[in-house]
């Protein structure tokens, strides 16, 4: 049966399928691109294009105003904070984690926001993170051990 087939008719068909196979993968996931490039225009999600008033020579690096940069707002980082929080407990329920463990990894994730220690936010952020615990870990922390975190290194 094999006899019959010649090497130069097996490469002919790998090749043709390897063709295909690429076609098909370049079509599936690069269509958009494609057609871009046929209508002649560049692709938007490579091309990034800076737009300024002045040209480029002009601006000093040090003659930045830095008045339109605005910090975040206090409510965002408490956001923040408390979708991390939530994330890690949700985590950290699955996976078992000890209590003590629990409270170290909180306090490294509150060590990245210390503005939160002096936020109107932090107690409904403990309170957060009370009910969290008892829900995903089956924890129970109390409020001592919550406002903990906020002092540990």
């Amino acid at each position: 049966m094999f006899s019959s087939i010649s090497w130069s008719a097996y490469l002919t068909f790998i090749a043709v399928s390897a063709l295909f196979y690429y076609a098909f993968v370049l079509y599936t996931y690069y269509r958009h691109d494609l057609v871009m490039k046929l209508k002649g225009k560049q692709a938007l999600a490579h091309a990034v294009q800076f737009t300024a008033d002045e040209p480029m020579q002009s601006i000093v690096p040090g003659a930045i105003d830095h008045g339109d940069f605005q910090p975040k707002s206090e409510k965002v980082i408490a956001q923040s904070f408390s979708d991390e929080a939530q994330a890690y407990l949700e985590e950290a329920g699955q996976n078992e984690i000890a209590k003590d463990i629990l409270l170290q990894c909180l306090s490294v994730i509150a060590g990245k926001y210390p503005s939160l220690v002096l936020s109107a936010y932090k107690e409904s952020i403990e309170e957060l993170i009370i009910k969290q615990a008892a829900m995903n870990c089956a924890v129970f922390l109390s409020e001592k051990e919550v406002r903990s975190i906020w002092n540990r290194t």
